[in-house]
């Protein structure tokens, strides 16, 4: 049997969204998704779990050896890097260069701090070094990646996705409920960081409250440092 063309992910901390998106890949154009993630290091307990077609390794058992052992076997199309945080990961990204299509993705928004523009003067050393495409969720993620010198046809849109099919379930196993009494909650589910900007978002819904009484709720449900 032929093998299935292969994507790998050399990634962070993997959550649920990605792993969304990973299984999106191999539902739709049937390939095999090989995951690299953080096993040590980690801010939240979430632990991937492998399913068909997708297959997490703990990144602590590679070093520089076995890695780029790992990917000549793989012989992946694409490979995508979660940003510049892994040494081990950018020296994979370098070797694997020529031989895939090497991916990065960016949340990094442009501010036009003097950290940024000397990020931009560096971006040969800094991104083009690495990676061939960025990857960015938004518009402001989109300047970021233009300001280090990424043509339009090398920036890739929509980065960020959900898992939108536990939400399609609630929705259809509550939906007659919700027309007879549509709950007013407003649900936070993610990581309890300071850069998360929960410090706002409670702000802005207790003001809201303020201004007008209401039976509203604001329900946050993670982990973290907060």
């Amino acid at each position: 049997m032929a093998r299935a063309k292969n994507i790998v992910y050399l990634y962070s901390e993997v959550m649920p969204y990605a792993i969304a998106v990973m299984r999106a890949l191999v539902q739709e154009f049937g390939v095999e998704v090989d995951c690299i993630c953080w096993d040590e290091r980690k801010r939240t307990p979430f632990v991937p779990v492998d399913e068909p077609g997708v297959y997490f390794h703990k990144r602590s058992t590679f070093n520089s050896d076995s890695i780029i052992q790992f990917l000549e076997d793989r012989a992946p199309s694409l490979i995508y890097v979660s940003g510049r945080m892994d040494p081990l990961y950018l020296e994979a990204a370098v070797h694997m260069k020529s031989r895939s299509v090497v991916v990065t993705g960016s949340d990094n928004q442009w501010t036009g701090s003097m950290k940024q523009r000397l990020a931009a003067i560096l971006s040969p050393i800094l991104y083009k070094k690495y990676f061939e495409y960025f990857w960015v969720p938004g518009p402001r993620q989109y300047e970021y990646a233009k300001r280090m010198g990424y043509a339009d046809s090398k920036i890739l849109k929509n980065h960020l996705s959900a898992d939108t099919l536990i939400y399609n379930k609630a929705y259809e196993a509550n939906k007659e409920f919700k027309q007879v009494k549509y709950p007013h909650n407003i649900v936070f589910a993610g990581r309890f960081a300071s850069e998360k900007g929960l410090d706002i978002l409670i702000a802005a819904f207790t003001e809201a409250k303020r201004a007008k009484e209401s039976d509203w709720k604001l329900t946050l449900i993670g982990a973290g440092d907060m």
